[in-house]
């Protein structure tokens, strides 16, 4: 930069020192054109020259030498200082990308972790539905056991475990101390004596049926037929079934309350062996059920036959009233002897007698077996809905058994 400045400050010297000589020269005529490039170079030559000095007044005085160790050691501090702060941003920035994948891994593993938790929840929430159905079923197998039972036992032994459970639970109420025993005391009390109502209404209604068994057997000793027998032997045993549900359903359901709390407790360790049972039991039910639907099929068999049996005997019955009309006006207009017609009417009025009498004993024995069928369609209905809502009443039950327990735990 000095040896260029030296070079401007020489070539600007050289040209004051020509302008000097410039008088003893020949003056150079000029266009107008040329004078104004030679005006613009002039300006520009001017321009320079006060550039040059003003460079010159900005350079520094020689005593810059002594100064520069000085800001030497200022910028190497600087740099130095600005190095470290790079440093250390560097640093802080590596421990933030590191914080950052050791929180993104965290956040995985958590995620992992609540997705376990989530599957686990889904399969005891999956374990508990299954074990309520279970419990359903279990509660559904334990009530046709129960009616079964129901129906194997007598009357005799209905009341007299009546009586006998009576006597257990007076003496599990005296047991009892405190001032809530008094309260569950006449609650028990009140609900026996609303299951002796509905056994009082209840025997009312087997008397009711006894009677008509009396009047049916009376029936059947004046007109006995084969078809009518067989009807009336299925009339008794639903007579007795009925019977012994309707008795033992009122004893059974306050026990099937106090056992079905026992049961929950005890249901998970016995639920796999009463599996096997319980589908051996369903073998023997789909056995029976099969062979109930054979009888039915052999019954509807039966009953079309005795209906085409009835129609044969109606056509038959046609033919030959048909044929003694026919008879009766040929004997009127001949006027033949009375003897060959009385020889001759005989058989036909012996005839028409035995079949008319056969079809009375067939009307009665259809009326019979239309009322006997009425009276068990109905009596199988009110069966039914009655066994519809305490199934309903159990299911509730054993339902807030369930929900309290699962509180509890």
């Amino acid at each position: 930069m000095a040896g260029l400045l030296a070079w401007a400050a020489d070539v600007v010297g050289a040209h004051g020192n020509n302008h000097e000589l410039s008088e003893d020269r020949i003056p150079i005529v000029f266009t107008e054109d040329q004078q104004k490039y030679v005006q613009e170079l002039d300006s520009k030559a001017s321009s320079l020259s006060r550039s040059i000095q003003g460079l010159r007044l900005r350079l520094p005085s020689p005593d810059i030498s002594q100064r520069l160790p000085h800001i030497l050691a200022h910028s190497l501090a600087s740099n130095a200082a600005l190095a470290l702060q790079l440093n250390a941003h560097s640093a802080t920035k590596e421990q933030a990308q590191l914080r950052k994948v050791t929180l993104q891994e965290e956040n995985a593993a958590y995620e992992k972790a609540i997705l376990n938790c989530e599957n686990k929840l889904q399969e005891r929430m999956q374990e508990t539905d299954l074990l309520l159905q279970k419990l359903q079923e279990m509660d559904e197998t334990e009530q046709t056991l129960m009616e079964e039972l129901e129906n194997a036992e007598t009357a005799l032994d209905a009341r007299q475990s009546g009586k006998s459970f009576e006597s257990v639970v007076a003496s599990e109420m005296t047991a009892e101390a405190g001032p809530d025993a008094e309260a569950e005391k006449s609650a028990i009390l009140e609900k026996l004596d609303n299951k002796k109502k509905e056994l009082s209404s209840m025997e009312e209604i087997v008397q009711d049926l006894e009677k008509r068994w009396v009047q049916v057997q009376e029936n059947e000793l004046k007109q006995p037929t084969p078809g009518c027998q067989r009807d009336k032997l299925q009339f008794v045993f639903q007579v007795s079934a009925i019977e012994n549900i309707y008795y033992r359903l009122g004893f059974h359901w306050n026990r099937i309350t106090t056992l079905g709390k026992e049961l929950l407790s005890q249901r998970e360790k016995l639920l796999d062996k009463q599996l096997h049972s319980l589908m051996e039991q369903l073998a023997v039910k789909q056995a029976q059920a099969e062979g109930l639907v054979g009888e039915i099929h052999l019954k509807e068999m039966e009953l079309e036959r005795l209906k085409g049996l009835w129609r044969m005997i109606e056509s038959s019955n046609v033919e030959g009233n048909t044929a003694r009309n026919r008879f009766g006006r040929s004997t009127s207009e001949k006027d033949s002897a009375s003897t060959d017609y009385m020889v001759d009417k005989l058989p036909y009025s012996t005839g028409g007698r035995t079949e008319h009498q056969q079809r009375l004993m067939l009307l009665r024995e259809k009326d019979e077996i239309m009322a006997l069928q009425g009276g068990n369609n109905n009596v199988i209905a009110a069966m039914r809905r009655v066994l519809d809502v305490l199934k309903l009443r159990l299911t509730y039950e054993m339902q807030n058994v369930v929900e309290c327990e699962l509180h509890e735990s």
